[in-house]
């Protein structure tokens, strides 16, 4: 039996929202592409900006609770989504959140750094335009994606003492710019 040697790059980020005490290990401040998770940007964006309404709020509802891929696609044209990094890192006086994807229309390329990650969630929470909406949308994400998939893992494995009033976005897939290794990011509040 032949085996692969199999290795992973691992950056983790925990923020105390209440003391401010900022807990980091592996590689927190490397970019990671996001995959899914650059979702919540596009609906922190939307709300931000007063477009979270009719159509774009059912599609940014689906997108986030149901990672809903084809929403995510449609929405990030509205965002102008190269600049999703730029604009959150400038409306929340962010400095190391991430860079825009390799290529413009990439949405799951986009990279974010754990610890930017964190401090952008911390921020958003605390955004009155922002946090109330996107956190009860988190918080109702559903075990399965609009395409089948599972993504009750990581933080968000459905047990009672991890999930009472948290809130997830999961990100999978193999948006790397050499498209050699696969994502798997797991988020929450």
């Amino acid at each position: 039996v032949a085996t692969a040697s199999r290795s992973a790059n691992v950056g983790v980020a925990v923020l105390d929202t209440k003391s401010g005490d900022l807990y980091t290990s592996g590689e927190a401040a490397t970019d990671f592409p996001t995959e899914s998770v650059v979702k919540v940007l596009i609906a922190a964006y939307l709300l931000a900006n007063g477009q979270m309404s009719g159509q774009a709020e059912q599609l940014a509802y689906a997108m986030i609770t149901q990672s809903d891929d084809d929403a995510a696609d449609t929405l990030w044209g509205e965002v102008n989504g190269s600049g999703l990094i730029a604009w959150a890192e400038a409306r929340y006086h962010l400095t190391d959140l991430g860079a825009p994807p390799i290529k413009a229309e990439w949405w799951g390329n986009t990279k974010l750094t754990a610890t930017g990650l964190v401090e952008f969630y911390a921020a958003a929470k605390a955004d009155p335009l922002v946090g109330p909406w996107l956190f009860d949308a988190m918080s109702h994400m559903t075990s399965t994606t609009a395409d089948g998939t599972d993504q009750d893992f990581g933080l968000a494995a459905k047990t009672p003492a991890a999930t009472d009033a948290a809130a997830f976005k999961q990100g999978w897939g193999g948006d790397d710019d050499a498209f050699n290794s696969e994502q798997l990011n797991s988020t929450g509040l």
